[in-house]
């Protein structure tokens, strides 16, 4: 067996009983994404902590065999989200941003932004500076830097 996964691959045989060659495709298709990505989404409502939310998509690259890290605008918005009510677990979002995404000037900025609201002038600047290397065209870092120096 060449499959990369452990347990059985998941299918079924599906018969569209008023369709046509040309109406069965897209329909297929769209049925079967919507099957092997079961379970992908979720909300920033949904999640709790970030043990949960790296849990659930432990999951899903456990199920599919690849690598699936929790996307980038979804983390970053339960960081901004928990920055006022609990600044550890903001963090902790903030990081894994640059943890997952090393290469986007976002996630940077976004920490940035984090140690800025948290009195952490060299840290911001640090991570202003990194977002800045990463693109060289990023205005707000640019402002940041200027302002907080």
């Amino acid at each position: 067996m060449h499959s990369k996964s452990e347990g059985e691959f998941q299918a079924k045989l599906e018969y569209f009983e008023h369709e046509n060659h040309g109406s069965v495709p897209p329909i297929a298709f769209h049925n079967g994404i919507s099957s092997i990505f079961e379970g992908y989404g979720i909300t920033y409502r949904d999640v709790e902590s970030i043990e949960q939310l790296k849990e659930h998509f432990q999951l899903i690259s456990n199920r599919l065999s690849y690598d699936f890290s929790p996307p980038e605008y979804l983390v970053n918005q339960l960081g901004y989200q928990m920055v006022q009510n609990n600044k550890a677990k903001a963090m902790d979002f903030f990081m894994l941003n640059t943890e997952n995404y090393p290469n986007s000037f976002n996630a940077f900025d976004s920490l940035g932004e984090f140690y800025e609201v948290t009195g952490e002038k060299e840290k911001a600047i640090e991570n202003y500076t990194k977002s800045l290397e990463l693109n060289p065209d990023n205005e707000n870092a640019k402002m940041k830097i200027e302002i907080l120096n």
